[in-house]
């Protein structure tokens, strides 16, 4: 059961609103008349007591649930008889004390709508009671939650989740019922019926650091996803310069503190109930960052991290994998390739049916056919520690097709670096023709695989067309592996494009790192 508080200034206004809907009916009152001008004037004679007192309407909507069948959790629709509405509205009225004994008690009349398909009754009542004393409001709403998960548990109705945890508590400790906490507040009657067709800010915040937080990420990645996404952190310091553990969060110039959102929401909200980890040593320097305004820069283990992101989760490895002529492998730490581009499992692959790989995939009948052998020969060598920094940065390579044919293109060294710079001024036509080549490699060296299920992407082989998705499945690019076709940019971000950088960069380092070997694995 949900309800909602106001309070009015006007009772004849509110009474009209109520008693003038369609096959509304008065199920209750302890009043004489029936009427919004006869019932006005009954009130008046209570108002009169306290004639300073603005808002001395009180009008609540108590509501029972009713979803179809398009609804996220189903089909569900509750009814109740007058005689059952009329008691929780007695029962309510006393908690909340409308009504005492003899004089201590106000006025009230109970209204049944049925102009929706959910039930719910209104009640109107007088704050100030008939011997002149003023019905206290002071934590009302929390008041009112606490009661409403009491008549739930007493009518069989839908338990709904509490507004926190303290409310939670006090419904446990008065009424011995077990609820859960809702991690977002409710939408007040303002902002579901502001005619902006815009949802609302803190619906818009919330959304953006849930979809934030579903990797559980530490404090310093949390800032610089909402950044990147252009939500201004504010964090929150006392007189003496010391974080207060306090967040507050800004989007189109409103500024909105985390708990007001929510109890997922307030900073340690943020831990206890969105897993974000926090370490003072890591994360204080991004934020004292927020507090200058600055731009929070991931740092070095962040940014390796990130590097594995079209990598399988739960298997990245900072380690250098050498294969022996028997096939065993043997770990160093110098190395920054993520150990999947060595030992990929089946587990997240499905590789190409009926691949061949033992055939010739260029024309070895010519000079250029035999550079292209050994620039063909980089997956190989990455994998298994022993690859050419001028076969990935030095010189032109071919990008293998499917089909069997090789197409020279832009060096892998040179394509994302001169994107980023030129995204300063004008902005590229197709960033998708740019990735290419990062992704085209990155598939190569996992033994090209129909699928790829990675942290953040997923790669999908179909039709000779690599697509590359997010995790929520929406596809950000269209990557064809034949001759002369264009690729296809759906959706990609500038960030985007800084991973698949970073993800250059980690190759070229472990590249730097055995070119010794390297040279003597090509000669």
């Amino acid at each position: 059961m949900i309800g909602k508080q106001f309070k009015n200034q006007s009772f004849r206004s509110t009474l009209e609103y109520v008693l003038g809907k369609e096959k509304a009916t008065m199920i209750d009152s302890n009043m004489g008349g029936t009427t919004p001008i006869q019932l006005t004037r009954e009130f008046g004679a209570a108002r009169r007591f306290r004639p300073n007192l603005q808002r001395a309407c009180a009008h609540v909507i108590l509501s029972i649930p009713h979803r179809d069948v398009s609804h996220d959790k189903g089909e569900y629709h509750e009814h109740l008889e007058d005689e059952q509405y009329t008691e929780i509205a007695h029962h309510w009225l006393k908690s909340m004390k409308f009504l005492g004994d003899e004089l201590n008690q106000s006025q009230y009349v109970v209204a049944r709508h049925h102009d929706t398909n959910h039930e719910h009754i209104h009640i109107i009542a007088s704050r100030i009671r008939m011997n002149g004393s003023v019905v206290p409001d002071s934590w009302d709403y929390r008041r009112s939650e606490v009661i409403l998960r009491k008549l739930e548990k007493e009518y069989g109705l839908e338990a709904v989740s509490c507004s926190s945890d303290r409310v939670a508590q006090r419904v446990q400790e008065e009424n011995g019922v077990e609820t859960t906490v809702s991690n977002r507040h409710s939408q007040t009657q303002k902002q579901k019926h502001h005619s902006s067709n815009q949802p609302p800010i803190t619906q818009l915040l919330a959304d953006i650091i849930d979809e934030a937080t579903k990797d559980q990420p530490t404090v310093t990645q949390l800032i610089h996803r909402l950044q990147q996404q252009g939500v201004v952190v504010h964090p929150q310091f006392n007189a003496g310069g010391l974080f207060k553990e306090a967040i507050a969060f800004e989007m189109n110039g409103v500024k909105i503190g985390g708990y007001k959102l929510g109890s997922a929401y307030s900073f340690p909200g943020l831990q206890k109930k969105r897993g974000v980890s926090y370490n003072p040593e890591k994360d204080l320097p991004a934020i004292h960052c927020c507090r200058g305004q600055k731009q929070v820069e991931m740092s070095a283990p962040a940014i390796k991290t990130m590097m594995a992101a079209l990598s399988p989760e739960n298997e990245i490895a900072l380690v250098n994998t050498d294969k022996t002529t028997h096939g065993q492998e043997t770990g160093s730490e110098s190395s920054a390739i993520p150990k999947t581009i060595a030992s990929f499992t089946t587990d997240n692959v499905q590789t190409k049916a009926h691949q061949d790989t033992t055939a010739p995939l260029v024309n070895t009948n010519s000079n250029e056919g035999n550079q292209a052998i050994a620039r063909s020969a980089l997956p190989k060598a990455i994998a298994s520690g022993k690859s050419s920094k001028n076969a990935l940065d030095g010189e032109p390579r071919s990008a293998i097709s499917v089909d069997g044919n090789s197409q020279t293109s832009s060096r892998v060294g040179d394509v994302i670096p001169s994107l980023i710079t030129h995204q300063q001024g004008n902005k590229p036509k197709n960033y998708a023709n740019s990735i290419n080549p990062i992704i085209r490699l990155f598939w190569q060296q996992a033994g090209q695989p129909e699928t790829y299920s990675g942290k953040y992407y997923d790669l999908e082989l179909e039709r000779d067309i690599l697509k590359l998705r997010r995790k929520s499945g929406e596809e950000i690019a269209e990557l064809p592996l034949r001759d002369g076709a264009e690729s296809k940019d759906k959706g990609l971000t500038s960030e985007d494009l800084i991973i698949l950088e970073r993800l250059k960069e980690l190759l070229l380092n472990h590249n730097q790192q055995q070119e010794p070997e390297n040279q003597e694995e090509l000669a």
